[in-house]
């Protein structure tokens, strides 16, 4: 039962992905590393939004997620590393996985350079990326999805010796934005083009 529901939900958010229509903010006009434009989200108005669903998904690394792989030259783990490393954006703590509590805890250079061990120059530990996600409903019937958080995975032992799959540090999307729109992830696409057009697949369930 809990394959068919997440099934279920993956077609659901999928088909409300592709068909929702996202209005575009008039400054549209800023260059990306990839030549596209970088569209700034709009304001949905609070009296328009009849309910929220809280989404998490879990993009592997395999074949059906190319961009994701290891071995790309424009690594999104190499994005943010980058990116935090400069100042550009911030990492937060993944102790605590309860939807409400991301961004909460910002990690010092130490915290998270502590993260970062091995993984630098052996990126094959990176399994895939959780992402956490709002599907909004409006009262014009439409259903606007966008993407919260990223966190790159990996695999750790545990204190009772159990391998386990964990995340390593959030990035707040929304903020994100604007430097991921800097940072190409193939020939022809940013990194925010990846998540923006769903340029990915994930396993998709209300509950982690």
């Amino acid at each position: 039962m809990p394959f068919l529901i997440t099934v279920l939900l993956l077609a659901f958010n999928t088909l409300f992905a592709q068909n929702a229509t996202l209005p575009v903010h008039a400054d549209n006009n800023i260059k990306t590393a990839a030549g596209n434009h970088f569209a700034p989200w709009a304001k949905i108005d609070t009296k328009d939004i009849t309910r929220t669903r809280h989404i998490w998904g879990k993009i592997s690394t395999t074949e059906e997620n190319k961009l994701f792989n290891a071995d790309n030259s424009n690594s999104l783990l190499d994005a943010l590393i980058k990116g935090v490393d400069e100042g550009k954006i911030t990492a937060y703590s993944a102790k605590d996985n309860h939807f409400a509590m991301q961004f909460k805890q910002v990690l010092t250079k130490e915290e998270f350079s502590s993260q970062l061990v091995d993984i630098k120059t052996n990126h094959s530990k990176i399994i895939g990326y959780l992402i956490k996600e709002d599907s909004t409903f409006l009262s014009s019937g439409e259903a606007i999805v966008r993407v919260l958080g990223i966190a790159p995975m990996s695999k750790v032992t545990a204190e009772n010796g159990t391998i386990e799959e964990m995340p390593m540090f959030w990035i707040y999307y929304p903020i994100a934005r604007k430097y991921l729109a800097e940072c190409p992830a193939s020939n022809s696409s940013t990194w925010d083009d990846v998540f923006e057009h769903r340029y990915f697949h994930a396993n998709l369930t209300e509950n982690l």
